[in-house]
């Protein structure tokens, strides 16, 4: 069967500070860098230079993933999915040349808004929860979020 996706993962665009941060910078390009690299042919031995365009290491982004409700008793199971995946994406890496040490990504300053919509109003739902937090705090928030949508169905 097919059906709609329950998570939407936006674009992510570079901060204000990190544009700032890069228009101030000599890096040959406009929020990117060259990186220089040489292969070597095997049999001939012979030098291959090579430059590649890559972000610039600290550059910092932000993203919104919008995740739609459809079971309560679903929520937690896609919640501890989505944290898993969070962390694997910090394992590994995004975009081409990981195995160089590119794309590598930490995500931070996580932040949770909770929206319901009922009877053609849209209201938020406060939840105990620390304003910014890691990944690896994630786990708590989750569990008080689940909680408290719970409560609020009845």
């Amino acid at each position: 069967q097919n059906w709609p996706a329950r998570l939407i993962v936006r674009d992510a665009f570079m901060t204000k500070e990190s544009k700032e941060k890069l228009e101030n910078i000599e890096t040959g390009l406009l929020y990117a860098e060259w990186k220089w690299e040489n292969s070597l042919d095997r049999v001939t031995a012979s030098a291959n230079p090579r430059q590649l365009e890559r972000v610039p290491r600290g550059t910092e982004f932000e993203m919104e993933l919008v995740y739609t409700v459809e079971n309560v008793k679903q929520m937690e199971d896609d919640l501890q999915n989505l944290k898993k995946a969070l962390e694997l994406l910090e394992m590994d890496y995004l975009g081409g040349h990981g195995s160089r040490g590119y794309g590598q990504v930490k995500i931070q300053n996580l932040e949770i808004t909770v929206k319901k919509f009922k009877d053609g109003k849209i209201e938020e739902l406060p939840i105990d929860k620390p304003q910014r937090f890691e990944v690896k705090n994630l786990e708590e928030v989750i569990t008080e979020l689940c909680r408290k949508f719970k409560n609020s169905e009845g």
